[in-house]
């Protein structure tokens, strides 16, 4: 005889737990307010209260297991519930529960497979609901239930738990344990206590959370956020053993940053009266199948198009490539009218201002993130598409297209890219098709918020060895890098010790050396800090400065005295690079936060220290065009000459 488990084993909920159920009621008696009568203040404790009765139904039951009208007697009991009032509860608990059925196929297609051999099988569940509710459930993922035995604990008062419901099982089958083999996901109920019998006990895959899906489940508390247990209950029902980490990713992480922002943009164009939407290369690639996934879910009226632009192709033009341009940009969408918008990640709006120039038309456009943030080279890798950057356009009969730069199939295959993809387009169906099911909607956008800061900031090592080995070139360059690849020691010294005023990309293949950081072990995360120490101390000036006076002394180079501003990511790259330049004398280093890097071994200073310096130039070094300008601005009111002040790119480009 052969017997199964039925929740999680051959039907699951479209939650990420079993307490989502009541979460889901509590939005349903909110919403019908009207039709229950449920004061504010019982709605809105509900699913506390609905967890608190069933753990006192049980304490106080005399038998192993208990039925769910005697959660809800206990319930009536500390809130004053008439019989009518439980008898709603328990149809809406019921009802819920029946509209979140999940069947889980492959559980399913093994017990079809035994019953065509002529196998005995039975089905036994340790549950509170009534078996009659347990088999409508069944039938909605497989009408095989309709005449399989099914045993529930909560009808004769015993669990699989304890022992006593194989027990009677085995006297009411008449079947020997030896002859039984029993499969469910339960290590407790389903595996140790059957083999105590000497049933041939199989466990069953169950998912188990990921290290982000943890991460947000404790932010959030899983157990009282509905859009979280919609989310999670997706996305274990698609991760299932056999999913690459890639498909994994593009699911339950990479999806909760994604889709809100797209879900944002669509609802934004709806009510901007904006019909058309163009997603400009390469970031747009992913955005825009989401993007028509949800619109032919909802039905929408609005078309979308993948444009071919990028930075370097939309950026500093002569007459012939502005032409060009022109002409790929009116053979791909109407210019007359005002009803389009363009969508891209990230950026300064720069490039579709460039485009709006010389369309000689006002143009809307959606970014996740304006300006540059510590988070946009997150949010680049997440959108990366499975082709080159556009560098730029070229006439091709009587069409104009665009020139992409070549890239490695190979480095796609090997970061998982497709199954990446598909695990995205996954999740959005799966997640339309639930929320459509249960009329209702969530809200997903702080949820993507906070899983894009853990996967910038606090990243495991699954994201992380992810998005450090996506192909990736934040300049648009045709160089096959890694947004951020894993360093070696040999690595490390190269880039911290020995390099002076080489940029770093001379020596880095990557994209974010903050992010290869991350990825380092403990022990070499420490070297790492141990060697930009001795950079900045004894062992630099040992291995550097002689260089530095020999090559000043023979080129008879003039000295300028130079004071870098900031210290941040760029302002310490700056400082890197020109503490043993050929001809350039740091005179000091300052920054508001200076108290900040003074605790983490920089030598900076307070900006009032630029009062007592003398020096040739200052180096504003911030990650911001507007916030160097602002800067640029309050030293000039504070004295400082404006020919003094440079930025950082304009004095690499002059002195290093």
């Amino acid at each position: 005889m052969y017997s199964f488990d039925v929740f999680d084993t051959l039907i699951t909920r479209s939650m990420a737990t079993p307490k989502g159920i009541f979460l889901l009621m509590r939005k349903y008696l909110k919403v019908n307010k009207g039709v229950y009568g449920f004061p504010d203040d019982f709605i809105r404790n509900f699913p506390a209260l609905r967890i608190d009765s069933e753990k006192n139904a049980r304490r106080y039951s005399p038998k192993t297991e208990i039925r769910l009208n005697q959660i809800y007697d206990v319930m009536g009991q500390s809130v004053c519930l008439s019989l009518k009032d439980k008898a709603l509860l328990m149809e809406l608990e019921e009802r819920c529960e029946l509209a979140c059925v999940v069947g889980l196929e492959k559980n399913i297609n093994l017990l079809k497979e035994l019953i065509a051999k002529g196998k005995r099988v039975i089905l036994i569940s340790d549950m509170y609901l009534p078996a009659a509710t347990i088999r409508k459930m069944l039938l909605k993922a497989d009408e095989i239930f309709e005449k399989t035995p099914l045993y529930v604990s909560c009808e004769y008062g015993v669990t699989k738990s304890s022992g006593l419901l194989y027990a009677m099982v085995h006297e009411k089958e008449n079947i020997d344990y030896s002859r039984w083999i029993h499969y469910g996901d339960n290590e407790i109920s389903d595996v140790n206590v059957p083999r105590l019998f000497g049933i041939r006990a199989k466990k069953v895959f169950s998912p188990v959370m990921s290290p982000w899906e943890k991460a947000m489940s404790d932010y959030f508390h899983l157990e009282s956020d509905l859009a979280l247990q919609l989310a999670f209950g997706c996305s274990n029902k698609l991760c299932g053993k056999e999913k690459s980490e890639a498909f994994r990713i593009g699911v339950s992480c990479a999806s909760l940053i994604l889709f809100p922002y797209v879900e944002w943009i669509i609802q934004s164009a709806l009510k901007m009266n904006i019909s058309k939407l163009y997603f400009i290369a390469r970031d747009g690639f992913l955005l825009k199948k989401i993007a028509d996934i949800y619109i032919d879910k909802k039905c929408l009226n609005i078309k979308t198009k993948y444009l071919y632009g990028s930075r370097q192709a939309w950026g500093y033009m002569d007459a012939e490539k502005e032409n060009t341009l022109l002409r790929y940009l009116r053979q791909e969408f109407i210019v007359s009218d005002g009803d389009f918008a363009f969508v891209d990640t990230h950026g300064t709006g720069r490039s579709v201002s460039n485009v709006a120039e010389l369309l000689s038309i006002k143009v809307k456009a959606f970014y996740y993130i304006l300006l540059e943030t510590p988070y946009d080279g997150i949010i680049e890798a997440f959108c990366r598409a499975p082709h080159g950057v556009t560098l730029g356009y070229v006439n091709k009969g009587n069409r104009i297209v665009p020139r992409i730069a070549n890239c490695s199939e190979k480095m796609w295959n090997e970061c998982g890219l497709n199954e990446y993809i598909y695990g995205v387009e996954e999740f959005v169906k799966e997640l339309l098709t639930v929320l459509e099911n249960l009329h209702v909607n969530i809200e997903l956008n702080e949820i993507g918020r906070q899983m894009l800061k853990y996967c910038s900031e606090t990243p495991d090592d699954m994201v992380a060895g992810f998005i450090g080995e996506m192909p990736h070139d934040r300049e648009n360059r045709e160089k096959g890098w890694k947004y951020a690849p894993l360093l070696s020691k040999d690595d490390i010294s190269r880039i911290v010790l020995k390099r002076t005023n080489q940029s770093l990309e001379k020596v880095y293949d990557g994209s974010d050396l903050q992010y290869s950081y991350k990825r380092l072990s403990e022990k070499n995360k420490n070297l790492f800090d141990r060697y930009e120490k001795y950079y900045r101390g004894m062992l630099g000036n040992a291995m550097h400065l002689p260089e530095k006076i020999v090559k000043e002394k023979l080129n008879h180079k003039k000295m300028i005295k130079v004071i870098l501003y900031a210290a941040g990511r760029y302002g310490k790259e700056l400082y890197h690079r020109t503490r043993y330049a050929e001809g350039i004398d740091i005179v000091c280093w300052v920054d508001v936060n200076y108290r900040v890097y003074q605790r983490q071994g920089y030598p900076v200073c307070s900006i009032e220290t630029i009062r007592k310096q003398h020096y040739d130039l200052i180096v504003i070094s911030l990650d911001s065009v507007p916030m160097s300008e602002m800067v640029k601005d309050m030293l000039m009111s504070a004295g400082v000459r404006k020919d003094t002040i440079k930025f950082r790119d304009e004095f690499i480009k002059d002195f290093l």
